[in-house]
């Protein structure tokens, strides 16, 4: 590897563990220039956003280690300034789950995606139900409506993350949906 691309100190670095090389001090681990959770899939291991999503949804890591998968995309946003403040738990995992149907979905083709990825409140988001709160008093999401809103793709297994409160989906169309989702 030329000498001039292991002097490179990077802060979004993804490591290719295929690849050998003489330079590297810490190949699948993240790099010592500060890699952190946008780094290959080693380096998201010991991330406490990460380590929490993986213990509610164990099945979610290959997706996650994938750096071009809707649920990387949805970690990365959950990394982001939208998310300050938010502390680690049930909130964090609702917006995970959210965002990951917005990728999964290409949420940036629907007709209308207003607040959706931003610091509002996910019960704030953009819904086409015509009544009612989507959440509960708690601030759980109870039911998703975005019927006739252009989703294209599938439905995300990380709505499993929503199984405790998610009483209905709706969204004009079908999907391929998740078989665990459908129960």
């Amino acid at each position: 590897m030329p000498a001039q691309i292991c002097s490179l100190s990077l802060v979004n670095l993804e490591v290719n563990c295929a690849v050998t090389c003489s330079c590297c001090t810490s190949c699948g681990g993240g790099s010592s220039g500060g890699g952190g959770s946008q780094g290959g899939s080693g380096s998201l291991s010991g991330d406490p956003v990460y380590e929490l999503i993986i213990a509610q949804y164990p099945g979610g890591a290959p997706a996650l280690a994938d750096a071009s998968s809707p649920q990387r995309m949805a970690f990365q946003w959950l990394k982001s300034t939208a998310n300050d403040g938010i502390p680690l738990g049930q909130r964090l995992l609702q917006r995970y789950a959210l965002a990951t149907l917005f990728y999964a979905t290409q949420g940036n083709g629907w007709t209308t995606s207003s607040s959706w990825l931003s610091q509002t409140n996910e019960c704030s988001w953009y819904t086409t139900a015509n009544a009612g709160s989507v959440c509960d008093s708690n601030g759980n999401i109870i039911v998703i409506n975005l019927q006739n809103n252009h989703l294209q793709g599938s439905i995300p297994m990380e709505l499993l993350l929503l199984n405790g409160t998610l009483g209905k989906i709706f969204f004009g169309f079908r999907l391929p949906l998740p078989t665990a989702v459908g129960r």
